[in-house]
């Protein structure tokens, strides 16, 4: 492409406006002294393949629609002239390039500090910066380890560029590249010197606050590579350089086997602004190569440069915009006095006709004199300039038009200018000129006396005054933003927050920051989006207004900048979108350190979905807040899924843990503390154990640190053993330092019971789970064996009072109700069986019994159940006896010692089976249900 644009970066120095510059390919060829060996890019087909073929020139790089490549421009001219190639990409540069408080503002002290839910501390380590700027000082401490060595990998310098350095870059055929090694030995002879920039931008990013502790980056562990470019006054093609760059940091982060994010904190503000130039379609291919990729570039600086766009949509009525001559040197050859700006349209958006006009101001904006119309989309050769006279209706001349036409890709692009003969001033005082069209289309104009183009009219007369003033196309703030890669959807565009409101410089004195922008504000020259094509501009935004950066040492020693320099004398202000852009840089270095397998498009949704929206962004996406404003913790913890540990706290003597995993991650790969890669693990080791997760994405979640403790076993004493008599009652009471004691044989600790002999053994448990046991045995007494049968069981509860039977042996007591001594009282017994028991204590002091039941009757004023209601037999029985009733009664049976036996109710006559009984003499009671007649009998079985 031979179209000729200014490179404009987001500072403007007008010294540069000075010197004669090419407007043409053809010119630049024609001004040169000697031969120049640079990068081309043309357009990918077979015609063009086979002469870079034929002529042994290697090809960089290949995307859809172009061919990198490097090499001398006249043969590249020449060869374009002849027919042998076409659409070669020509462009003349004049680049110039475009943290303290923000590690607070976006959340990225608490990234460093794994708070705010995230697993872990997040700084960058394993993650490579690609700075592309102004070089780097890599002397100062902030881009050191602590042990003094760099943390530059890699430095490539496009500034030198002479063949026979020994460190000439011959793949890239440009610049002399140095390593690690050379910076810390001390023989790399690259630094930056001319300006602060790019270290200050790379100190926003990734300085380690080491040189003060506090003036730290958003990535302060993570690798460098800095790309210095070649910011000379007149650099054709510089943007393929920059996709060179791009190119190169990524290519030796692959070699490292680690992610990469590259800062571009500079751009162009004129080119088709919709990321098709050779540089953008590049860049979009690397991003799309392989994930763990991220390209982040600063939006502008030219928010406040006014309306200096124009965007409309063509009707068939004729319709115009005014721009006025630049008093000021232009890129028409430094020449001032002459309008000049850029267009951009799609070729199926090109059905117009359109002139260029001449009005006097002074004379009621009297139309002095146009071209004809011409059809915008034919009737030129595309990079062949057309020169058309303006002349009034005398025809004296007025201006000269010179229109600049070149199919590119799917635009038409180019400048149109008026100056006056041989690009010279316009003579004509007091003339501004229209830019008029009538048809179907939409086209873009872009101007601005700021970049050494004409300004657009914005004061107007009224339309009583001037009703074709009606037609007028009103020029805008809108797409502001700087071309090429940061109209890609691909790459994040960011916009510049203030950052704070002054700092004390090195002299002592504060800085105050102009008033009317508060901390968190868009600053007023934050470039305002979309793309041309309607894309979503800037992305985010970020604090870059009034930062501290680190900075070069021929700054910082350097008396004349203290006012610049901040009171510790590391760091120097700075601001724009090239202090906010690696602010996001750096977030995405924090983000890819997390999740080294994510794509661009990964980190892109995660950062515009999680950004902090208030009352200065408004309702969001707009054109100047983007989505909002970076939340670094947000966007991180997006891709953070908690992970727990299950499992003990400890474990006991000869006991094993096991340890499994809760979250809702689902990983690709397990890590445990210990090595192992299963989902849970069983260990008897203490220590503190971890497990880490990783997904798909290669985002790594941690569990928190599980202490493993080794816990003691109780002490247990069951205490001594014991011999007892039968059936006396023991507490048993386990003594020790566990909590809780649980025996066995259902025994309860500290409560009262009658024992068996055995032995008892009792488990102690102490708060942390442990056990120990210990056993006791008891032995029970002999005892002397006695015997009581009571020969009287009934008796009436009107007789006389009787001594009951002897006990064997003798010499016991007895007790039990109705007992005096050795006699038994009906009446005081009461009627109902009553238990007598006879006891004798043996010399061990055991106590020995037998028991006899006696039941007492009632034997007057109650009638008895007569044989007629009642009859049994046979008696004495065998096996059954038959019992026939004539009202409901309870049948019991007792032995001799008044043990019941049996007991039933029997409702009618029926056999009762009673082969269970052993032979021998019983009693058996009847009573009435529900009444009060009884009956007693003696009930003999038979063998």
């Amino acid at each position: 492409m031979k179209y000729i644009k200014l490179f404009f970066v987001l500072i403007v120095s007008n010294h540069l406006l000075s010197q004669k510059t090419p407007f043409t390919f053809q010119q630049f060829i024609e001004q040169k002294e000697g031969a120049i060996s640079m990068p081309f890019a043309l357009k990918n087909n077979k015609k063009n393949k086979k002469y870079l073929q034929d002529f042994g020139i290697r090809l960089k790089h290949e995307t859809q629609n172009y061919l990198f490549c490097h090499g001398d421009a006249d043969l590249f001219y020449n060869a374009q002239a002849h027919g042998e190639i076409n659409e070669v990409y020509f462009h003349i540069s004049r680049p110039k390039l475009l943290s303290d408080s923000a590690l607070i503002h976006h959340k990225g002290d608490l990234v460093h500090s794994g708070l705010g839910g995230l697993d872990t501390s997040y700084t960058g380590k394993g993650v490579v910066i690609g700075i592309v700027d102004q070089g780097i000082d890599y002397n100062h401490p902030d881009f050191q380890n602590p042990d003094g060595s760099t943390r530059v990998i890699r430095y490539w310098d496009h500034t030198v560029n002479d063949s026979n350095h020994p460190n000439y870059y011959t793949l890239y055929e440009k610049g002399i590249v140095w390593d690690s090694s050379a910076i810390n030995h001390g023989t790399c002879t690259s630094l930056e010197v001319s300006s602060a920039h790019g270290s200050t931008v790379s100190g926003m990013a990734a300085s380690n606050g080491l040189a003060n502790g506090t003036n730290k980056g958003f990535a302060p562990e993570a690798d460098l590579i800095v790309v210095e470019s070649d910011f000379g006054q007149d650099v054709y093609n510089w943007k393929l350089s920059i996709a060179d760059a791009c190119d190169y940091i990524f290519k030796v982060a692959d070699s490292l086997n680690k992610p990469a994010v590259i800062n571009l904190s500079l751009g162009d503000y004129y080119g088709t602004h919709d990321a098709t130039d050779p540089a953008a379609e590049l860049i979009n291919d690397l991003l799309d190569e392989k994930e763990g990729r991220i390209v982040v570039s600063a939006a502008g600086n030219s928010g406040d440069y006014g309306p200096y766009h124009v965007g409309v949509d063509v009707s068939n009525d004729t319709s115009f915009v005014w721009s006025t001559p630049n008093p000021s040197p232009t890129i028409v050859n430094n020449v001032s006095d002459v309008v000049i700006f850029d267009f951009v349209v799609d070729s199926a958006q090109a059905e117009f006709n359109f002139a260029i006009s001449a009005c006097n101001p002074n004379s009621d904006f009297e139309r002095s004199g146009a071209t004809p119309f011409l059809p915008f989309s034919t009737g030129f050769v595309s990079g062949i300039p057309e020169l058309a006279n303006i002349e009034n209706e005398n025809g004296d001349l007025i201006a000269v038009a010179f229109i600049y036409r070149e199919t590119f890709g799917s635009n038409i692009i180019g400048q149109i200018a008026v100056t006056g003969p041989g690009f010279t001033s316009i003579d004509s005082a007091g003339y501004i000129f229209g830019f008029e069209t009538f048809g179907s289309g939409h086209y873009d104009l872009w101007g601005g006396s700021f970049s050494g183009r004409s300004n657009f009219i914005t004061e107007l007369p009224d339309s009583s005054s001037l009703p074709e003033i009606v037609y007028y196309n009103i020029p805008d703030t809108l797409q502001t933003i700087v071309d090429s890669w940061n109209c890609s959807d691909k790459v994040i565009s960011v916009g510049n927050l203030r950052n704070r409101m002054g700092h004390i410089d090195l002299n002592g004195n504060t800085y105050n920051a102009s008033p009317g922008i508060a901390v968190g504000e868009l600053y007023s020259a934050s470039s305002i989006g979309p793309s041309r094509t309607g894309v979503q501009k800037p992305d985010i935004t970020a604090s870059g207004d009034i930062s501290l950066g680190s900075g070069p040492f021929s700054w910082l020693n350097n008396p004349a900048n203290a006012s610049l320099i901040d009171q510790g004398g590391f760091h120097i202000r700075n601001g724009g979108t090239s202090m906010a852009s690696p602010v996001v840089a750096g977030i995405a270095a924090l983000y890819l350190q997390k999740c080294p397998g994510a794509s661009y498009e990964d980190f892109k949704t995660d950062l515009i979905t999680n950004s902090d929206i208030d009352m200065f962004t408004g309702n969001v996406p707009n054109f100047a807040y983007g989505y909002g404003k970076a939340n670094a913790l947000l966007t991180l913890l997006a891709k953070h899924e908690p992970v727990f540990i299950d499992g003990p706290d400890g474990i006991c003597p000869g006991e094993l843990a096991t340890y499994s995993f809760d979250s809702d991650l689902t990983p690709m790969s397990i890590v445990w503390s210990n090595g192992s890669s299963s989902p849970s693990i069983t260990t008897a080791i203490p220590g503190n154990y971890q497990v880490t997760l990783q997904d798909e994405l290669g985002c790594t979640s941690r569990s928190a640190i599980q202490p493993l403790l080794s816990f003691s076993n109780p002490s247990v004493n069951a205490g001594s053993d014991q011999l007892i008599c039968p059936n006396s009652p023991l507490t048993l009471a386990a003594t020790g330092t566990a909590t809780t004691y649980q025996w066995n044989n259902g025994v309860i600790q500290n409560q009262p019971f009658v024992p068996f002999a055995g032995s008892y053994t009792v488990v102690g448990f102490n708060d942390d789970g442990c056990t120990a046991s210990d056993t006791m045995n008891i032995e029970l007494l002999s005892t002397i064996p006695v015997e009581y049968i009571e020969n009287t069981v009934e008796v009436g509860i009107n007789q006389t009072a009787f001594n009951v039977s002897s006990g064997s042996p003798l010499g016991g007591i007895y007790t039990g109700p109705g007992i005096i001594g050795t006699s038994f009282h009906p009446g005081l017994a009461g009627i109902g069986s009553h238990e007598v028991v006879y006891s004798l204590t043996d010399g061990n002091g055991c106590l020995s019994t037998d028991t006899s039941v006696i039941t007492v009757y009632e034997d007057a004023g109650v009638f008895g159940i007569s044989e007629s209601t009642i009859h049994i037999g046979p008696n004495p029985f065998r096996k059954d006896i038959q019992v026939r009733i004539s009202i409901p009664i309870e049948l019991s049976i007792y032995d001799l010692k008044g043990k019941l036996v049996y007991h039933t109710q029997i409702l009618q006559s029926k056999h009762i089976d009673l082969q269970k009984l052993e032979p021998g003499l019983y009693k058996l009671f009847v009573k009435q249900i529900n009444g009060e007649q009884r009956r007693f009998m003696k009930l003999i079985k038979q063998n």
